[in-house]
């Protein structure tokens, strides 16, 4: 009796009790506020060692058409160099390609997919529709819809109706979710941004009129590039590529792009390890 005495004194006087495996019944019924509830693997354990300690990390992916292709060279980046990323928030490219990883896809399959975009991709494919139905940007739900809902562009894609709402790509509303990560509970938030401003992102000819897709392209770029400044507050390290494309599906650069995005991130290698390795005040 004195030792259950004691065991509920200090799960009482616990900011946080860590439960391997289901909590017991007794836990949960004791009203604790913060009960974490893991498995006994490596990863598991690791991830769990760094929500105690204010070191949980956050990756957020831009959209950006075609150039968020360089966001699969930044997972690879990152994995290769060992740095955890407990959390992922995306828009459009940056949902797609954020999701596949999440679920378990190696790089050679992510990359294999991408060779078959161009076709997946191709104009007759789509289901267009003029003017869009208004919609709105969802973070919860199945997986599968939230990507397709990123992929609906505005102009070119229907909204996508889901839960008696329609949805749309989530970079009309926040192009890179850095706050996202942190209302999740992200301490260190590394972002991937392949937005830059119209003149700097657009690489197709200047001196003939724009096609529907090149139109549409240079429309969101133009409105993406503000939204994105506004998470910048929010954001410890900032990997900014500086890619173009003609359209919002313009794959003729898949490899360059991905390789570019590899690069990039590994400037910033040192920068997030430091970030990892300072102490943290708890």
């Amino acid at each position: 009796m004195k030792f259950l005495s004691r065991l509920f004194k200090a799960i009482d006087l616990a900011d946080t009790v860590v439960s391997i495996g289901e909590p017991y019944a007794w836990l949960v019924e004791s009203g604790h506020k913060k009960i974490l509830s893991i498995d006994d693997s490596e990863i598991g354990l690791q991830r769990t060692a760094r929500k105690l300690t204010n070191r949980v990390v956050g990756l957020a992916l831009s959209s950006g058409g075609t150039r968020g292709l360089a966001h699969i060279g930044v997972l690879q980046a990152l994995v290769e160099e060992n740095i955890p990323i407990d959390l992922i928030a995306g828009s459009s490219a940056g949902a797609l390609f954020g999701a596949l990883f999440t679920v378990g896809w190696d790089f050679e399959r992510i990359k294999t997919y991408v060779q078959n975009l161009k076709t997946l991709t191709h104009f007759t494919n789509w289901d267009l529709n003029i003017p869009p139905i208004t919609g709105l940007v969802f973070d919860s739900g199945s997986l599968a819809e939230a990507i397709r809902a990123s992929a609906s562009i505005p102009i070119l894609g229907d909204p996508w109706h889901y839960r008696g709402h329609f949805f749309v790509d989530g970079g009309v509303v926040n192009p890179l979710p850095a706050n996202v990560l942190r209302e999740r509970g992200a301490d260190i938030v590394i972002a991937s941004n392949v937005v830059l401003p119209l003149n700097q992102s657009y690489s197709g000819r200047k001196d003939k009129m724009p096609n529907i897709l090149q139109l549409v392209f240079n429309i969101v770029s133009a409105f993406e590039s503000e939204l994105v400044k506004k998470q910048y507050p929010w954001i410890d390290v900032l990997i900014q590529h500086h890619v173009s494309a003609k359209h919002t599906l313009d794959f003729d650069q898949a490899e360059y792009l991905i390789e570019i995005g590899a690069e990039e991130t590994k400037k910033f290698i040192p920068d997030i390890k430091k970030l990892l390795a300072d102490t943290v005040e708890i």
